[in-house]
């Protein structure tokens, strides 16, 4: 697809452009400053706090670069850096990424949006991780050298503000003549993109998978995938079943918990082991049959051991548990399945209990990140016909928004042969009140 860039720091309006085959990215370095009046308190406290200077009119911000993709200041500190958007005009609903640029024009991504950085903000520092996305340029001229920038002139493009747009439109046309332009308009966008450009939103991907594919091709997902597993766990001693340290870092969680904990996915026995050998209660499940088969014979003490399908619900009362485990076994499933196991999971903890887990990093490039085919956004249709998900931090937010964040790091495993990418994380569950849950 072709790429053009349009300078956004000589715009004054709000700009839109559709044109075929064509993405239109934003570039320059703009600054977002509020009105004075809309100073108070806290904002006055978040400068003093978390070194977050909000910018507001009466402020001078001096800018000497230009970046693609665009970035849109809204905040300085102290040390003369810049707290911005990536790629979009700041917006409190907005979903482009939070940045971070140093006074020597190193950048570090902060948040995946505006709510989780406001959300984090009284650590923001510690969420800092280095992003290579913005590249930065004297001038747009310097800029030009490299991208093609979009020539309004040249494309007669016609650009608006709102307030000027909507007085010309309603000048020039009747509510009979806006009803068949707007009916033009849509057969123009029709006419102009395709599904995949078209798509803009998780809901829209989930409405076209349920579209595409049926049930039965789900369920021969699925038998390839319990196929698998069961080949994977045709036998298991339990001196071959070795476990890493990753849950040494919810210790105080695990030691404190005084219901049976879940270990949903539980495979071979890996975790069901280490909570064992820690004098815990354990109800081990898994969507093999062999796995269940070996978790019963390599460790009786355990105190039941299910054989279940997530996706089908589990089969446990409500509140009944403190502590779910999931190590690597929440990446299999479209995102609705997802989003459903994730509610049963609520819906079987108690209120503050705990959900660890592991899953898939898009940085997984040993264990297929990337690989095979996009049925929906970051997951793929491998070779044998099974599916794989992989996550990066907006993917966290996408799944886990309700949740109370207690831990979540992005980290290399080295149980493998080679080194696997995997985000590890703890979210409790609360209900709250006037939730609507």
């Amino acid at each position: 697809m072709r790429k053009l860039y349009i300078d956004m720091t000589d715009n004054q309006g709000c700009t839109a452009y559709f044109m075929k085959d064509t993405a239109i990215i934003q570039a320059g370095a703009t600054v977002y400053s509020m009105p004075v009046s809309a100073r108070n308190a806290e904002y006055e406290r978040l400068a003093d706090a978390h070194d977050v200077h909000f910018i507001f009119d009466d402020m001078r911000v001096e800018v000497d670069f230009y970046t693609v993709p665009r970035v849109d200041i809204m905040a300085v500190d102290s040390q003369n850096g810049y707290i911005a958007t990536v790629g979009a005009l700041s917006d409190l609903d907005g979903d482009a990424p939070i940045c971070y640029i140093t006074s020597d024009k190193k950048t570090f991504l902060i948040a995946c949006n505006m709510r989780v950085f406001l959300e984090g903000i009284e650590n923001w520092r510690a969420h800092l991780t280095p992003y290579d996305e913005i590249c930065f340029y004297q001038s747009k001229e310097d800029a030009s050298s490299v991208y093609e920038f979009l020539d309004r002139r040249r494309l007669g493009v016609e650009e608006q503000t709102d307030a000027k747009a909507r007085e010309r439109w309603n000048a020039k046309h009747s509510a009979d003549e806006m009803e068949q332009v707007n009916a033009k308009a849509r057969e123009r966008w029709d006419a102009k993109h395709s599904a995949d450009e078209m798509e803009q939103t998780d809901a829209k991907a989930r409405e076209r998978w349920n579209a595409k594919h049926s049930a039965d091709k789900m369920e021969q997902a699925n038998a390839k995938a319990r196929e698998r597993w069961n080949a994977i766990h045709s036998d298991y001693e339990r001196d071959r079943i070795q476990y890493d340290d990753w849950l040494d870092t919810f210790q105080d969680a695990i030691n404190n918990c005084q219901t049976a904990i879940l270990d949903l996915g539980c495979g071979s026995g890996n975790d069901t082991r280490y909570l064992l050998e820690r004098g815990k209660r354990v109800i081990a499940c898994d969507y093999a049959k062999n796995a269940i088969r070996n978790i019963r014979k390599n460790f009786p003490e355990v105190e039941r051991a299910v054989c279940l399908d997530m996706t089908k619900g589990l089969p446990f009362e409500n509140t009944f548990t403190e502590l779910v485990v999931c190590d690597l076994s929440l990446h299999y499933f479209t995102a609705q399945k997802t989003l459903e196991i994730l509610d049963e999971i609520k819906r079987v903890l108690r209120p503050g209990g705990l959900l660890l887990f592991r899953v898939n990093s898009v940085r997984d490039v040993n264990y297929g990140a990337g690989e095979g085919r996009e049925v929906e956004h970051h997951l793929y249709e491998t070779d044998d016909g099974r599916y794989k998900r992989f996550f990066d931090a907006q993917d966290i937010e996408r799944f886990w928004g309700g949740w109370d964040q207690v831990y979540l790091r992005e980290e290399v495993m080295e149980r493998y042969e080679l080194e696997k990418v995997l985000w590890k994380g703890a979210m409790r569950w609360e209900i709250k009140e006037n939730a609507g849950i």
